[in-house]
């Protein structure tokens, strides 16, 4: 068995089959204090248990900043993004779909930012993939499958430029070396130094990705 506490707070308990709802409880009960500790950690007691809708959305990776703001409206919701300011036209406030366009918006914007720094990283140190994909994903940054098809968490647009570049790198040297390897991480330390102290400052950075990113 084992748990893991996922950026936001959720916490997932992974049991073989047939193991009794008891034996779970016990297991949970067991390691309840390093839950606790691991959601502390993430800063999970600071934010509200429902995620609230933001009134302003800022991209460290490119440090720019959106105000968001409702506009009423009785037709259907819609988002529009203007230069410096996001509006949800919709009849209410904090429309459940309001986060919806917002999270769609997020992802455009993750192909206009974090596909050219990829393709730019890629010619630089002659990494080469296959194609480009950006999602939403709860706990990975990116991934590398083995067609050489990478793809990215828009949630990176919230981290600062230096791990988002490591982000990039680590996932392009997926591409040399499909595994975590000595050989993997010579590689990646030749193209970002510290790579390790990079590689923990990124599982951190999840305390800067606001929880509404995930909301249904």
């Amino acid at each position: 068995m084992s748990i893991r506490v996922h950026p936001h707070g959720q916490v997932e308990v992974v049991v073989p089959r047939r193991t009794r709802s008891s034996e779970v409880q016990t297991f949970v009960g067991a390691h309840r204090e390093w839950i606790e500790r691991a959601r502390r950690t993430l800063g999970v007691q600071d934010r509200p248990a429902i995620p609230l809708f933001p009134t302003e959305i800022r991209f460290r990776f490119v440090d720019k900043r959106w105000g968001v703001n409702h506009v009423p409206f009785d037709g259907p919701i819609r988002l529009r993004a203007l230069a410096d300011e996001i509006q949800i036209h919709a009849e209410q406030p904090g429309n459940p779909r309001g986060f919806r366009l917002l999270q769609d918006w997020l992802k455009q914007q993750g192909k206009r930012l974090l596909v050219p720094r990829l393709e730019s990283l890629s010619r630089e140190t002659g990494l080469r993939f296959m194609r480009s994909q950006i999602r939403l994903q709860r706990s990975r940054w990116g991934s590398c499958s083995s067609m050489g098809s990478i793809s990215l968490n828009a949630a990176a647009l919230f981290v600062e430029p230096a791990l988002v570049d490591y982000l990039i790198l680590h996932e392009l040297s997926h591409t040399r070396h499909m595994n975590h390897s000595a050989k993997f991480w010579s590689l990646l330390d030749s193209l970002a130094p510290g790579a390790r102290k990079l590689d923990r400052a990124l599982n951190l950075a999840w305390r800067d990705v606001p929880p509404w990113l995930y909301r249904r």
